[in-house]
């Protein structure tokens, strides 16, 4: 297993949020895939485990097209741990939706662990949470973006499907 410096592990993590916020801001996802190896794993704790760039690429598109995805204008680290002699970056992403109307934060955080493959290029992302606590954020959310009339039919479609319960 190779290792790496500490500034080219900072620098390819520094690479990726700002990749991650270029996507979100033009709302084309290719570029998230093209960071990771051809033969990267992703997994993700609801989906399963996604082998490749390509399974990377259709499940990204998916799910930031679509609600709540769609509604997370910023996906932060708050904090970052680094290990270059392995290549791993552990750190917390804070999904962040966008304001309802209340002014309040609404977010949700998540723990990534990436692993540096070399030349910017990352082969293995696994994003750790808990998806109750994911679903009733977004639900909560949904019931403030109601209270403040700012509701979109796909957040309301959602609200109907996951929001039965109060919390």
């Amino acid at each position: 297993m190779p290792s790496f410096s500490r500034a080219e592990l900072e620098e390819a993590f520094a690479q990726h949020q700002a990749t991650v916020h270029r996507c979100i801001e033009t709302g084309d996802w290719n570029p998230y895939a093209e960071m990771y190896t051809d033969d990267a794993l992703y997994i993700e704790h609801v989906v399963g485990h996604l082998h490749g760039k390509e399974a990377i690429r259709q499940y990204i598109t998916a799910v930031m097209a679509e609600f709540p995805g769609n509604h997370m204008p910023s996906l932060p680290a708050t904090w970052t741990v680094f290990d270059p002699e392995k290549g791993w970056v552990v750190c917390e992403i804070d999904n962040v939706m966008s304001d309802p109307g209340d002014g309040q934060h609404w977010g949700e955080p998540n723990l990534t662990v990436l692993h540096y493959a070399g030349n910017g290029l990352w082969s293995q992302q696994e994003d750790a949470y808990n998806p109750a606590n994911m679903v009733k954020m977004v639900r909560r959310w949904c019931r403030a973006a109601e209270t403040a009339g700012s509701l979109p039919d796909e957040a309301r479609d959602w609200l109907v499907k996951y929001g039965s319960r109060k919390n």
